[in-house]
C-alpha cells in the first residue's frame, strides 16, 4: 500500500508541473499573433495526454475496475476503485436483477436436485459440505505403509473446443490425434455441457459453481458481482495459479480471480519469457511451456487453471511450432466437416498439437505421476456437419457440446467413456472431490463422483442472452428448450428418433417436469450471485 500512495502522489505531482508549465507557455504567447502551429502542438499535446489519462495503463487493455482487485481486501479494492469508472460501469446493470418470490418458489425444488441435506426455505440456504469421494486408491497408505500425498489437479479451459470438432467425437478430418489418443489412455465424458456460450461466462461458470445468466455483458464486468464463493478456496496446503497468455484485464477477470482466491498467483502477459504472437498473447504452445516450467519449481502440491485462447481469430499459428505443420485443406472441404475454413481447422489442430507437446514434456517430470489432468471446452460452436447427432443440431447443443478428458494414467482406471450427462459447473466439486479435499459448494454444480446424485444428472444452458433469454435442460435422452416468457416449448428427442419432432404434446409429463426444473435454475442462478460472497457462506454454514 505504501508503494501505490508513493507511486500515486509522484504521478498528481507530475501531472500537475505539466499543466503549470503549459498554462505558463501559453500565458506568454500573444493571442494575436501566436503561431498557429504552438497552439495546435499545444492542443494535441493535451489530447494526448487526455487520452493517456483515460487511458489510464501501459498494456494491451486500459485501466478498468478490475485493477483495483488486486487482493481479496475489499477494503483496499474500494479505496483503490475509480469512482467514474466504477459508476460508468454500474449505471448499466439495472436490468441485472432477480425476483425473490420466483426464488422462493423454486427453492424446494432446486434443494433436492442439489441434494441439500437440510433445506430452510425462510433463509435459501444452498450450501453443501462435500463429502469427497477422493481417488480410487485415496490417501490410504501404500504397501509400504507411507500415506499417499495430495494430487495435483491442473484445469486446462480449451478455446471453441467443440466436441464435434474433435476426432473423438466422430470428425473424419482427424483434426485431434494427440488429444483423441490421451482419451484412449483416461476418462472421457461423452454428455458434458457448458452452461453459456462465451469464455468469460465459462470461467465464471468454471471459478463460481454458477451459470452466468446476465442478460447483457457477461458476469465477469459487472462489479457488483465481484464477490464470489470459489471451491478453489478449499484446496487449503496447494499452490493455487492461473495461467492466460494474454492479460487478466480481458473482460475483467483480474476482478474475479484476484477478489475472490486466496493466495492465487496469477501468469499472464508480461510473466513469460515467450514473446507476444497476436492479440491473445503468447501461443497455447508457449503457455503450456511456461505452466510446466512453474509447476517443475514447486515444492507442494498445486491446483491450476490453464485457459488456452489460440483456437480463436486471427487463428495464429507461431514460427517456432515445434515440429506442427500446417495441412492443406479446401475451405470447403473444412466447412463440410463443421470449420469455418482452412484457417480455423489447422488452429484447432495446432491447439490439439500444443496439448501433446503439454502432456510429453510433463510425463518428464516428476510431480506428472501425481497429478489429475482435467481438459475440455470452454465453450462450443454452432455448426453443422453429417457427423452431429440430429437431435443435438436441432436442439441448438453444439454451442455447449464438448469433451471432458480427465487424465491420470498413474491414478485413474485407463480407457473409459461415460455417458452420464454433465455440466461444466461440476468442474470444481469433482476436482476437490478427486483430491480428497472436504469443501464448501454454494453453486449450482455437483461432484460426479457422488452416485447419490445419479438418479438426476442433467445439464442448465442458456443461449441467445437478451431480454428473453432461450433457456434449456439437457437429460438423458431429451433436451428441453424455452423462452424466458415462457413460450417456444420444444422437448427434442436425443436417443435416435425424430430429432425434428417436438415431443412436448407426446410427453407432457416429461417437457413439465423438465422445464420446471429449468426454469427454476434459471431464477436461482439470477439470485445466487447476489448473494454468494465467501464470507456470507462460510458463516452462514458455521
Amino acid at each position: 500500500m505504501v508503494r501505490h500512495a508513493i507511486a500515486l502522489a509522484f504521478a498528481a505531482w507530475a501531472v500537475y508541473r505539466l499543466a503549470r508549465l503549459l498554462l505558463e507557455r501559453a500565458a506568454h504567447w500573444p493571442a494575436p499573433v501566436a503561431p498557429l502551429r504552438q497552439r495546435v502542438a499545444a492542443s494535441v499535446l493535451i489530447g494526448l495526454l487526455a487520452a493517456g489519462a483515460v487511458y489510464g495503463k501501459f498494456s494491451w487493455y486500459p485501466l478498468r475496475w478490475s485493477d483495483a482487485h488486486f487482493s481479496t481486501s475489499t477494503f483496499a479494492a474500494d479505496l483503490a476503485y475509480n469512482p467514474v469508472l466504477f459508476l460508468a460501469e454500474t449505471l448499466s446493470r439495472k436490468s441485472a436483477t432477480y425476483d425473490l418470490a420466483k426464488v422462493r418458489a423454486a427453492y424446494p425444488v432446486v434443494a433436492r436436485y442439489l441434494g441439500v441435506a437440510n433445506p430452510d426455505p425462510a433463509r435459501l440456504l444452498y450450501t453443501r459440505r462435500g463429502a469427497p469421494a477422493g481417488l480410487p486408491r485415496g490417501a490410504a497408505p501404500d504397501p509400504g505403509g507411507a500415506p499417499q500425498p495430495r494430487p495435483n489437479v491442473v484445469i486446462v479451459l480449451l478455446e471453441s473446443f467443440a466436441a464435434y470438432k474433435t476426432g473423438a467425437f466422430g470428425n473424419p478430418l482427424d483434426p485431434t490425434p494427440r488429444f483423441d489418443a490421451l482419451a484412449r489412455e483416461g476418462t472421457l465424458y461423452t454428455r458434458f455441457f457448458t452452461p453459456a456460450w462465451g469464455t468469460a461466462r465459462s470461467v465464471w461458470a468454471t471459478v463460481t459453481g454458477l451459470p452466468d445468466v446476465q442478460p447483457d455483458l457477461t458476469a465477469t464486468r459487472n462489479p457488483l458481482l465481484v464477490s464470489q464463493n470459489s471451491i478453489l478456496n478449499d484446496f487449503t496446503g496447494y499452490e493455487k495459479l492461473y495461467f492466460l497468455g494474454g492479460s487478466l484485464n480481458w473482460a475483467n477477470i483480474r476482478g474475479l480471480l484476484a477478489a475472490n482466491v486466496a493466495g492465487l498467483r496469477l501468469f499472464e502477459e508480461g510473466s513469460y519469457r515467450a514473446p507476444r504472437v497476436d492479440v491473445w498473447g503468447i501461443s497455447d504452445l508457449d503457455l503450456f511451456e511456461e505452466a510446466n516450467r512453474v509447476f517443475s519449481g514447486l515444492d507442494k502440491p498445486f491446483v491450476a487453471i490453464v485457459q488456452t485462447s489460440g483456437s480463436h481469430r486471427p487463428y495464429t499459428i507461431p514460427k517456432n511450432s515445434r515440429g506442427f505443420a500446417a495441412r492443406k485443406i479446401d475451405d470447403a472441404e473444412a466447412q463440410r466437416h463443421g470449420f469455418g475454413g482452412a484457417g480455423e481447422y489447422n488452429a484447432f489442430r495446432f491447439l490439439d498439437h500444443a496439448v501433446g507437446v503439454f502432456i510429453d514434456g510433463a510425463r518428464r517430470e516428476p510431480w506428472f505421476a501425481n497429478t489429475i489432468f482435467l481438459f475440455y471446452g470452454d465453450h462450443g460452436l454452432p455448426g453443422s456437419a453429417p457427423h452431429i447427432p440430429k437431435g443435438d443440431e436441432e436442439a441448438g447443443l453444439t454451442h455447449f457440446h464438448v469433451p471432458l478428458l480427465v487424465y491420470a494414467p498413474g491414478l485413474l482406471p485407463v480407457g473409459r467413456r461415460i455417458d452420464t450427462v454433465a455440466s461444466e459447473l461440476d468442474i470444481l466439486p469433482t476436482a476437490a472431490s478427486f483430491a480428497g479435499l472436504p469443501y464448501v459448494n454454494s453453486g449450482l454444480g455437483r461432484d460426479l463422483l457422488d452416485p447419490s446424485l445419479d438418479d438426476r444428472r442433467l445439464a442448465f444452458t442458456i443461449g441467445d442472452q437478451g431480454k428473453v433469454p432461450r433457456l434449456g435442460l439437457v437429460a438423458r435422452d431429451r433436451a428441453l428448450t424455452v423462452f424466458g416468457d415462457g413460450s417456444g416449448r420444444v422437448l427434442t428427442a436425443l436417443d435416435g428418433g425424430n430429432a425434428r419432432a417436438n415431443l412436448a404434446g407426446r410427453e407432457p409429463e416429461t417437457a413439465a417436469r423438465m422445464e420446471e426444473l429449468c426454469r427454476a435454475l434459471y431464477e436461482t442462478a439470477r439470485y445466487l450471485p447476489y448473494v454468494n460472497g465467501a464470507d456470507r457462506i462460510r458463516n452462514a454454514n458455521r
